[in-house]
């Protein structure tokens, strides 16, 4: 069996690894959120080389790219990490789509239970457009993240894009039945107008 290298070897490897990630990418907490390397993601953070919060310049952050790529141990490291998980969980890149947006637009169920349970999580988020989360799961027919967006609180059945289409809309636009049903039968039980 291999011994571990030295600290210093790792830090060392660690720095040029990280510089190599600067020159492509631009951030490299970013990039190794996105890939799932959770290691170098808290040796980053822990190192104050990087903040949780930190965006590049498209106002992607490491939340929202690791949501995207269903990168579920780094969603839920950074969320237990942040000292204000909401505005984290909140922040949206310069399209204003969130991580939970991201997620679902990925179909990435077991990060958008984790971005549910965080407390002071905007469900109603919208893109530029008015694109909220359940439209998005409505759009791409994933009923298990649209039962999640259902049953979380304060989600709003009845919002709007800016062409004036609802998630249902949405649903039966796209011929996806088995969404359609699962909010109409959501609207229904709790008597919402449609």
């Amino acid at each position: 069996m291999k011994a571990p290298a030295p600290i210093s070897a790792q830090l060392k490897e660690l720095e040029e690894s990280t510089q190599s990630l600067e020159l492509e990418v631009g951030n490299p907490l970013i990039a190794f959120a996105e890939a799932g390397n959770l290691a170098k993601v808290s040796a980053l953070l822990t190192s104050g080389e990087a903040r949780i919060d930190q965006a590049d310049n498209q106002g992607w952050t490491a939340l929202i790219a690791a949501a995207s790529e269903g990168q579920v141990e780094v969603v839920n490291f950074l969320l237990t990490r942040a000292e204000d998980a909401a505005e984290v969980v909140n922040a949206a890149n310069h399209d204003d789509e969130t991580a939970l947006i991201r997620a679902t637009l990925g179909g990435h169920v077991d990060v958008v239970r984790a971005l549910l349970a965080t407390d002071g999580i905007n469900v109603n988020a919208a893109t530029s457009n008015g694109t909220t989360a359940l439209m998005v799961a409505a759009g791409t027919d994933n009923e298990e993240i649209a039962t999640e967006l259902l049953v979380a609180d304060g989600i709003s059945v009845n919002a709007e894009d800016v062409n004036g289409k609802t998630a249902l809309q949405h649903a039966i636009d796209r011929g996806n039945r088995g969404v359609a049903t699962l909010i109409q039968t959501i609207m229904d039980a709790f008597d919402v107008d449609d």
